[in-house]
Formats: C-alpha cells, structure tokens, sequence
C-alpha cells in the first residue's frame, strides 16, 4: 500500500468513526485517531501529495460504507474497543441488506 492510499484508509475511518452519532466514547477514538494521523502526515511530508485536498476528496466522494469498513481496518491496527467494532461490523451489515 502506497502512502496516498494509506492516509484515504486513515481519513475514511476518521469520516466513519466520526458519523457515529450513536457512540458516546467516540471523542476519545476520534484524538487518538488525529493523533496518530498527524504523526503519518509529519512522517510523509516528504511526498509530493496533498494532504488536506486527498481529506477533502474523501469526505466528499467516498460512501459511508467505505469509511466505516476502513475503521474497521484501523481500529483493528488500534486496538480500539470492541463494542465500537461491534457497532460497526454491525451497520455495515444492515446496509447491505438494505441495498
């Protein structure tokens, strides 16, 4: 996985994380998350990509679907908590049905 594709799997799971109204330790997930973020861009600068343009192409054209399925991705790499996995694994499994 090439570094552009690493930080659109790292925004769409912070877009997806953060569209969990529901969740109510999801701040906490979300400043990890950022952090850990910062610390890949300021590790990558030296690549020739826009940051905040690829973010904002994500959170506009990427489905919710596709965020939720990167945190899960992510919060895997984490350790994030289990019942916010849970969460999702679970939404996203409504909306495949619902299609």
């Amino acid at each position: 996985m090439d570094v552009l594709d690493r930080y659109r799997l790292l925004i769409g799971a912070y877009y997806g994380i953060r569209s969990l109204d529901a969740y109510p330790r999801r701040l906490y997930i979300l400043s990890d998350l950022e952090k850990y973020i910062r610390g890949f861009v300021e590790a990558n600068r030296k690549e020739d990509i826009a940051f905040e343009e690829e973010a904002d192409k994500v959170l506009r054209e990427v489905p919710l679907k596709t965020k939720l399925q990167d945190s899960l991705i992510v919060l895997n790499e984490l350790d994030g908590p289990i019942d916010l996995v849970l969460m999702i694994k679970l939404m996203v499994k409504e909306m495949r049905y619902q299609k």
